[in-house]
């Protein structure tokens, strides 16, 4: 990784700022030049566009939209079938089935998307800049994911926007944090090369997680921790002693320089602040 570019990117976490903008283009690029001899590269980063039908919404007082995904396209059933089966959650496979929203459940994710923009200046210009979709999903029990071999796409508990609807932001941050750490992770390993399969415990989970496991977990974390902290979530407490946490868990010899960079000058440098706060 260039020097400039890490600068960059370690002073943009500093000011709160996503990284989308530094990561996407570069990426789209690359995957450009490898799938050049293609005609249906998903670009840009979403390889979901082909897949979903999208709704528009409106947000905030400039009528800027965003994508939502609300219906899957039902002839490339089979695609979708074969994505779904590459997730997993702590480890095992899933299974689960998308499902569709009421006008209920939508109002409450758009309420929840303004709620995130109104506290965080940078993000809507990330969801565009990732050209985020939101999936919905039932048949397990778990409240989200997401997976880099589906880049630009969140999975959502339907069940979510029945009973924690005070949560769909943050759950929603929380897997921005994932997509953001994904497109570092294709720039720099972020772990050092010799201990990527160290397992250790990691306490928000709850079972033992190598390195960059447990750098998700701490980065996802930090993001919301960040988020709760701005717009007074009824969360902050809780994430902070969960944040706190996850940075003990993750340990600075695991990492790469870039890493321990990150981690020095970002995730200490905040848990520096939330103590004295």
């Amino acid at each position: 990784m260039k020097m400039e570019l890490m600068l960059g990117l370690i002073n943009k976490l500093k000011n709160d700022n996503w990284l989308f903008n530094d990561l996407v283009e570069p990426f789209k690029i690359e995957l450009q030049k490898k799938y050049s001899n293609f005609t249906n590269v998903p670009l840009p980063v979403n390889v979901s566009n082909y897949f979903y039908e999208t709704k528009f919404t409106y947000l905030g007082e400039n009528n800027q939209s965003y994508p939502v995904v609300l219906n899957l396209h039902s002839n490339n059933k089979a695609i979708i079938d074969f994505f779904l089966k590459q997730l997993k959650y702590k480890g095992r496979n899933l299974s689960i089935e998308m499902a569709e929203l009421n006008e209920v459940h939508f109002s409450r994710l758009v309420e929840s998307v303004n709620e995130i923009c109104r506290h965080d200046s940078f993000f809507f210009e990330s969801i565009n800049q990732i050209n985020l979709l939101i999936c919905f999903f039932k048949g397990e029990n778990f409240i989200s994911t997401s997976s880099p071999k589906l880049l630009g796409t969140i999975f959502i508990n339907k069940s979510v926007f029945e009973t924690l609807p005070s949560e769909i932001d943050i759950t929603i941050v929380h897997e921005m944090a994932h997509q953001e750490l994904f497109l570092l992770n294709m720039v720099d390993l972020l772990i050092d090369s010799n201990k990527i399969n160290n397992l250790a415990h990691a306490r928000f989970q709850g079972y033992e997680r190598p390195p960059i496991g447990r750098f998700h977990s701490l980065h996802s974390i930090f993001r919301m921790t960040k988020y709760a902290e701005k717009s007074g979530h009824l969360l902050f407490e809780k994430l902070r002693v969960d944040y706190l946490n996850a940075l003990d868990d993750l340990k600075v010899d695991e990492l790469s320089s870039f890493g321990a960079k990150i981690y020095n000058q970002i995730y200490v440098e905040y848990r520096n602040y939330l103590i004295r706060k």
